[in-house]
């Protein structure tokens, strides 16, 4: 019965449809009819009486809404003739994007010859920083030209001299806009526009992606920028060097502790070096005429000075006459000088005959160098560099970052202030410079206390490149006064000197961490694998063989080398590619061959040579418990009893190094009845078995004494 139902009802449907696709047809049909009846009788067809009646159903069969054909889609499907209606929606109104950039105006100055402008890096930004050109602007796509000048402007009115009034009176200060002449160029040129191009609010954002700057240069004087106006030849050689110290890359840790290579700084000296002893007061300054070397009419010396002759003698390129020179020098002081040491004397006096055997004749001598430097450098061009009281140190970097050479006479004037620089401002400023970098007074690049500094390890240390900087400073320094920086540790000179091997017979238990000096002395007092085994749950050794990527099993049988390699990459290899920036610079005037060649007379221009009094060391002794002060008291009068190389000694014993530091070697009272010194953990253990009579004293101080003096002790 359902079946039949559900037939009948679709029978029912087509009948239907069918009725409707009748009428349709039975429409059409009439409507043709009337129009070739129209057309026959070449008369309206409203006028035919004949043609009323089907026009009107024609008519009132178009009026009504017209019928689809039967579909198997779903019935709000439209027919492909018929179009949807657009429903109509209000106008949408323009996005409006908003543009947040670092800007900086450039002075006039700044643009060169050709029209182009060197992008400011490093000191020139600070500087820029400092006279106010540099600021953060936020732009949208809607603001107008005018608009856009007038926020720069409102941004930068202090520096272009503008106040709220003029700004409001329509008073703009004229400049250009920037952009890279590149992809890879790091300089600046105006583009090119036509007259009619708005700068609006987008093209100005378009100058500079998001975290870049844009740049603009000043078209006429800005009076912000008065007091640095002297310092043209900063701007100048910063656009000429074109470097980026930011762009090095992390030195890699060495693959190997005894690494045999040598450092690059370090150049072969296969000849030993002698020194001769000090003349009297009353020699002569200049070299006798009575020495068969000596020729009193050659003309050719003094040279003339130039560039390209000292570069060229620095680099062993010399004429034939000054190999001559040379070879004449050598026979000069045969068997008392090597032909190094010559070669070096005489390169570093600009190739001056007379200077270089003069100097010679003395020894040499520390004060003879000093003196061959100064009348060297006598005869060079002068250059006048213009610091600020406030900001020394960095007109200083700035003057020295990225120099190739230094062959000239620096004369200093500091702003603001009537003074005349006739050599003591000069040197005024180079220890203030060098105290600033001693002390990390702006940027971390020692460690170690002031007396025996030693090169971070930081990322920010290695590639600052301002250990580079330094090292041209002091070579400087020392050509024009003398000057040298005694602040670092023994170990760091000798690398200079003569690399990592030359070093390492200097390095002390001051030249490591704490954690891998306490390593050590934890290894040395174990007596068998087992030991040893145990030593190695504990986290602190873990940490130290992983830094010093040691992979060995610690046994007994290479207990020491193992401590060895601790030792060589704590002390020197951490620290060796900030030593390798320091010794190139050394190298600026060829300072670094000399040191080379006569090490044991510079050793007071870098390392710390302070005198040890007593009242050092016992500031430098303390008892964290003093429960024994007759102990204490023992001590500190034995240490008031010894001479200052005693002193030296027993620092040694103690610490390690002979440089007393306040509170750094702690004493323990034990009950052994023995002395010990355990130099890695700068610590005295001293027995309590002594009073306070003078007979105990008399005891401390002999047994004291054979612990500094005999090795057989239990001296750590």
């Amino acid at each position: 019965m359902e079946g039949h139902g559900t037939r009948e009802g679709r029978g029912r449907s087509a009948t239907s449809q069918d009725n409707q696709v009748t009428a349709v047809d039975a429409l059409a049909g009439a409507l043709v009819n009337v129009v070739r009846q129209s057309l026959r009788s070449g008369m309206e067809p409203s006028t035919s009486q004949e043609a009323t009646r089907p026009v009107t159903e024609f008519q009132r069969a178009a009026k009504r809404p017209k019928l689809s054909p039967p579909s198997l889609f779903n019935s709000r499907q439209v027919h492909p003739y018929q179009s949807r209606k657009r429903k109509e929606t209000a106008r949408s109104t323009p996005k409006v994007t908003n543009y947040v950039r670092d800007i900086i105006l450039l002075p006039d100055e700044f643009e060169n010859e050709t029209g182009s402008v060197c992008i400011p890096r490093s000191n020139n930004r600070e500087m820029l920083g400092k006279a106010g050109l540099v600021g953060k602007i936020e732009l949208s796509s809607d603001k107008t030209e005018d608009e856009v000048r007038t926020e720069i402007c409102e941004l930068f009115a202090v520096p272009m001299g503008l106040t709220t009034d003029n700004i409001k009176d329509g008073i703009r200060f004229k400049f250009h806009y920037l952009q890279r002449a590149g992809c890879n160029t790091r300089s600046l040129c105006k583009p090119t526009v036509k007259d009619t191009f708005q700068w609006n609010g987008k093209q100005v954002a378009s100058l500079a992606k998001s975290g870049s700057f844009i740049y603009l240069l000043a078209a006429e004087h800005l009076p912000g920028w008065t007091r640095f106006a002297e310092k043209d030849e900063m701007v100048n050689e910063e656009a000429h060097e074109m470097i980026d110290s930011d762009s090095d890359d992390l030195p890699r840790l060495p693959e190997s502790f005894f690494s045999t290579h040598s450092s690059p700084s370090q150049r072969s000296n296969d000849h030993d070096i002698i020194i001769i002893g000090s003349t009297p007061a009353s020699a002569p300054q200049t070299p006798s005429t009575d020495h068969p070397a000596f020729d009193a009419t050659d003309t050719s010396s003094p040279q003339p000075y130039t560039i390209e002759s000292s570069v060229s003698c620095e680099l062993g390129t010399s004429s034939s006459g000054s190999n001559s020179t040379v070879a004449d020098l050598v026979a000069m002081f045969d068997g008392v000088l090597t032909e190094q040491q010559v070669a070096v004397i005489y390169q570093f006096s600009g190739c001056n005959r007379i200077s270089a055997s003069s100097c010679l004749l003395e020894g040499p001598l520390l004060s003879s160098i000093i003196n061959m430097c100064k009348q060297y450098f006598s005869g060079l061009p002068t250059k006048k560099l213009f610091v600020d009281s406030e900001s020394y140190w960095e007109d200083m970097v700035a003057e020295y970052k990225g120099q190739a050479n230094s062959f000239f006479k620096l004369r200093i004037s500091i702003v603001n202030q009537p003074a005349i620089d006739t050599g003591g401002v000069r040197r005024q400023i180079y220890t203030s410079v060098f105290e600033s970098f001693a002390s990390n007074k702006y940027i971390h690049l020692f460690d170690g206390p002031l007396n025996y500094l030693r090169p971070s390890c930081s990322a920010e240390a290695k590639l600052s490149g301002l250990l580079k900087v330094l090292g041209s400073m002091i070579s400087h320094s020392f050509c024009q006064d003398g000057l040298g920086f005694p602040y670092l540790s023994p170990l760091c000179y000798w690398y200079i000197v003569g690399g990592e091997e030359k070093a390492l017979e200097y390095s002390s238990v001051d030249d490591i961490p704490a954690d891998a000096a306490q390593v050590i002395t934890l290894m040395n007092q174990c007596v068998c694998n087992e030991d040893l085994s145990n030593l190695m749950s504990n986290e602190v050794v873990q940490d130290v063989f992983q830094r010093c990527s040691i992979t060995q099993v610690l046994k007994m049988s290479n207990k020491d080398v193992i401590a060895q390699c601790i030792i060589t990459y704590e002390a020197v290899e951490r620290i060796s590619k900030s030593l390798d920036q320091l010794c190139e610079g050394l190298s600026n005037l060829g300072l670094s061959d000399v040191i080379r060649a006569f090490p044991h007379l510079f050793l007071s221009i870098f390392v710390f040579s302070g005198t040890v009094t007593s009242q050092d060391v016992i500031d430098a002794v303390y008892m964290p418990d003093p429960v024994n002060k007759t102990i204490l008291a023992h001590l500190k009068r034995y240490i008031v009893s010894l001479s200052e190389d005693e002193l030296k000694m027993f620092l040694v014993h103690a610490t390690g190094s002979t440089y007393p530091i306040n509170r750094s070697i702690r004493v323990e009272v034990n009950e052994d009845n023995r002395f010990s010194c355990h130099t890695c953990a700068k610590m005295l253990s001293v027995p309590q078995s002594y009073d306070d009579s003078e007979d105990g004293y008399l005891q401390f101080s002999e047994n004291f004494s054979a612990v500094i003096t005999d090795t057989s002790f239990n001296t750590v």
